[in-house]
């Protein structure tokens, strides 16, 4: 059973070696997280299934004065951008009540993900681990240890997807280790990167 995914209008390749490497790099990632994920257990061999990436981006429209008169990298802005990709992938999938309370916290920009999870941990980790992987796929690694770095990436998230959906016959997991606290210092998880790095020990077990 082949797989056809057809892009979006505002694709593009880009104009250079290094946006079109970029480019391969993220159908690559988007390729095994399709065999590593989406397509796990629906299809016989996901590492045989062929999946076809048509490119039509180059024949879209080409504006004016390429756009010109958008206000580019350079521009100072105030607020948000919107260029963040996590940012940009949270505001496309988190309901309106959980960015209403995400809002309100101060130190938001650090504790974001663990926020996110202890609200109600059975429904909202997961969708936290969509975001990571969606963001992460986004941006795919480049340079020397691109292909190993994003290999990594598929890796974990199916190793991830397998711990939060064990078989039926299996017990659900234990997700205490969000609200528990460290035998030697007594502190819960703080922030963000203490998260990513508890829930790590606990995919890896």
């Amino acid at each position: 059973m082949p797989l056809v995914f057809i892009h979006g209008v505002n694709t593009r390749e880009g104009s250079t070696a290094k946006d079109r490497t970029a480019f391969k790099n993220r159908i690559k990632v988007r390729n095994d997280l399709f065999r590593t994920i989406g397509l796990a257990g629906l299809v016989s061999n996901p590492d045989s299934l062929h999946i076809e990436n048509p490119y039509w981006g180059g024949h879209g429209a080409n504006f004016t004065h390429d756009l010109a008169s958008v206000p580019g990298s350079s521009t100072e802005f105030f607020g948000s951008t919107g260029e963040d990709v996590m940012t940009q992938v949270i505001m496309e999938t988190v309901s309106t009540a959980s960015a209403a309370e995400l809002a309100n916290r101060a130190d938001i920009e650090t504790t974001l993900l663990i926020t996110m999870a202890r609200q109600n941990p059975q429904a909202m980790l997961p969708l936290v681990v969509d975001l990571l992987i969606a963001a992460a796929a986004s941006q795919p690694m480049e340079g020397a240890n691109a292909l190993a770095d994003n290999a990594d990436l598929t890796r974990f998230a199916a190793a991830a997807t397998a711990y939060l959906n064990p078989p039926i016959s299996s017990p659900q997991p234990n997700l205490d280790w969000l609200f528990a606290k460290h035998p030697v210092t007594g502190q819960a998880l703080r922030t963000d990167d203490q998260f990513l790095e508890a829930f790590k020990r606990q995919v890896d077990r």
